[in-house]
């Protein structure tokens, strides 16, 4: 399978000094970096997450609660250095170079999971036209072998699927499934005035994605 380049994890949550440590040099190294103009966390929170760790760290003992607090701080600051580390990959594209730069160690990965479409912005486009034609365009998805279309219509979108690939339509559900190896695809014979929606998951060597969000369009007679 495809060897990917990803940002490693290399901190520990029981060594939160070392963690606290870690998140400043990636905050010193993407500070003026062209690369990372609009980090999803942002170099100053995670510059005071960083500290806040070290106090609360460094203060558990002295105070009632205070290692709670020093847990709740570390807790915080391990998802955030989770967090920039996802975006670190995703902008540089494997580029091992750039990461490093930004003060992260990479690894190679075997790249495993199924396609997943990014909720974020790949709903499909569902265009209704006369004739009761309903085409929809799913994003390309990198490494996708099949685009699966779901269409319900006059939902709700209820359908589901099981991890061995199988749809399951529940009872009374009107759904029309294509699959196909291109992400666009059109349903005929749609009846006239009624509503649909529509969504897409992939399959990939490894197995399937996600369902995308959910699109809709009513029918034109």
């Amino acid at each position: 399978m495809k060897k990917i380049v990803t940002t490693k994890v290399s901190w520990s949550k029981r060594e939160p000094l070392l963690m606290a440590t870690f998140a400043h040099s990636t905050v010193i190294k993407m500070k003026d970096n062209a690369d990372y103009t609009d980090p999803d966390v942002t170099l100053v929170i995670m510059e005071a997450a960083a500290t806040k760790v070290e106090v609360a760290y460094g203060a558990r003992k002295n105070t009632a609660g205070g290692i709670a607090e020093s847990n709740k701080a570390i807790d915080e600051l391990d998802l955030l250095l989770h967090t920039q580390g996802a975006y670190i990959s995703k902008t540089t594209v494997g580029d091992e170079a750039k990461m490093q730069k930004a003060g992260w160690e990479t690894i190679k990965v075997t790249h495993a999971k199924a396609a997943a479409l990014d909720t974020s912005k790949v709903s499909p486009k569902l265009e209704a036209s006369i004739g009761g034609k309903l085409k929809s365009t799913a994003f390309i998805v990198t490494g996708a072998k099949e685009y699966i279309t779901v269409l319900v219509l006059n939902g709700p979108f209820n359908v589901t699927m099981l991890p061995n690939g199988q749809i399951i339509v529940p009872v009374g559900t009107i759904a029309h499934i294509i699959s196909s190896s291109k992400h666009i695809v059109t349903f005929a014979g749609m009846p006239a005035k009624g509503d649909a929606l529509v969504a897409v998951l992939t399959r990939n060597t490894a197995g399937y994605s996600n369902f995308s969000p959910v699109s809709s369009a009513e029918t034109i007679s």
